[in-house]
């Protein structure tokens, strides 16, 4: 079975395709064109296909897998800016919970900003990030 989803991140378009079989295949292009693709990531997993399998019976509705997908294999390529998601993931805690909440949660060690992809950061990083986007955000 192939899956496959097209994602706009950062103002740039990514095509994520998933096709499983004897192995999970994993393909990751950034769009160029209105019909071109470059190729940023195309591998098999066949070691770990058994926990991937998993995932690719639920993928063909779950935006969040791809999208996490998608950041790990940028992330992997040094493509992603982290102060970027970071931001992201921030303001999504804000709608969700108070400054005070945010600072005092489980999350100020290590922020899941999509998914099962986790980025460790340390307490002062998180404090001073989380702080200088939230005074960014009250000055828009």
């Amino acid at each position: 079975m192939s899956y496959g989803k097209e994602i706009k991140f950062n103002a740039k378009e990514y095509l994520v395709e998933l096709t499983s079989g004897s192995s999970l295949h994993v393909y990751v292009a950034e769009k160029t064109s209105n019909d071109e693709y470059s190729m940023i990531f195309d591998d098999d997993f066949t070691d770990s296909y058994k926990e991937e399998a998993k995932l690719i019976e639920k993928i063909y509705d779950e935006d969040e897998e791809f999208y996490a997908i998608l950041h790990t294999v940028l992330d992997s390529k040094n493509i992603t800016n982290p102060y970027e998601e970071y931001s992201s993931y921030i303001k999504i805690m804000m709608k969700q919970m108070s400054t005070t909440e945010i600072l005092n949660s489980d999350s100020d060690e290590k922020i899941i900003y999509n998914i099962n992809y986790p980025l460790d950061y340390m307490l002062d990083d998180f404090e001073r990030i989380t702080k200088s986007i939230i005074e960014n955000s009250k000055e828009n």
